[in-house]
């Protein structure tokens, strides 16, 4: 993870814990470059690797620096600011998981539900989301508005085009 390789001011806390069948306990804590990291749950390092029932909890003061720390080339969303916040559980395998009861917030923009991750022949996501509010404007990369008071509604397509790699099966409900 890029994350490792450009975090500053880092402190790690790690405890494992030896099962059976190559199934380890995991409870671990880690701030890197401000990004506070809580892990904790049971790690599969036998046969079929992965993870089963890992809580986590992830803060940082500003989503895009934190995006920045993960891939220093990110550049989506860039009106999409704030301190980011993510809490939920994860179970499965690097090409297959699913977040459970999970909440990611980036400011004032708040996401909470659960989604399932595919990595087959094409990348899928599943997921089902409520938002108490969703300002699409925060997820262009447009500087000219969707919508103004002197002209409306624009008539342009929103450009998603950030997705095209994905196959999507999202239901989002905004209340």
């Amino acid at each position: 993870l890029p994350l490792i390789n450009q975090a500053t001011d880092t402190t790690f806390k790690l405890t494992l814990k030896e099962g059976k069948g190559g199934l380890w306990g995991l409870d671990t804590s880690a701030d890197l470059s401000h990004a506070a990291l809580k892990f904790k749950g049971i790690l599969n390092i036998g046969e079929v690797k992965g993870v089963q029932n890992l809580s986590f909890d992830i803060t940082h003061p500003n989503f895009q620096t934190f995006m920045k720390l993960l891939d220093p080339a990110f550049n989506a969303f860039p009106k999409l600011d704030g301190i980011f916040r993510a809490t939920g559980t994860v179970s499965g395998t690097k090409n297959h998981f699913e977040l459970k009861d999970t909440t990611m917030a980036a400011g004032l923009q708040k996401l909470t539900g659960n989604l399932a991750f595919n990595n087959d022949a094409i990348k899928t996501l599943t997921a089902t989301l409520m938002t108490p509010s969703l300002d699409v404007e925060r997820f262009t990369n447009d500087v000219n508005p969707l919508y103004s008071e002197i002209n409306g509604l624009s008539k342009r397509p929103l450009d998603l085009s950030v997705l095209n790699d994905w196959n999507w099966d999202i239901k989002l409900n905004a209340r």
